[in-house]
């Protein structure tokens, strides 16, 4: 990871949501935030890799953004 980008990113405000361990390169991983969600609203979550690995994520301008799907119970 970038040095700069790693000293210069935004601090985690809450508990982490979700956990996948090891990802293999060129998948796509899925978090449930259900949980998280409580109620109508404006929400926001931060990846935060635990390792240098590399795994990086798109952003929702890159050529890969990421998804949120909503499923109604």
């Amino acid at each position: 990871m970038d040095r700069d980008r790693l000293n210069n990113r935004p601090a985690a405000t809450g508990p982490a949501i979700g956990n996948l361990g090891a990802v293999l390169a060129g998948t796509w991983v899925e978090y449930d935030v259900t949980a998280a969600v409580t109620g109508n609203g404006t929400f926001a979550f931060k990846l935060v890799a635990d390792s240098s690995n590399g795994t990086d994520a798109s952003s929702r301008e890159g050529s890969n953004p990421p998804q949120l799907v909503i499923t109604a119970n």
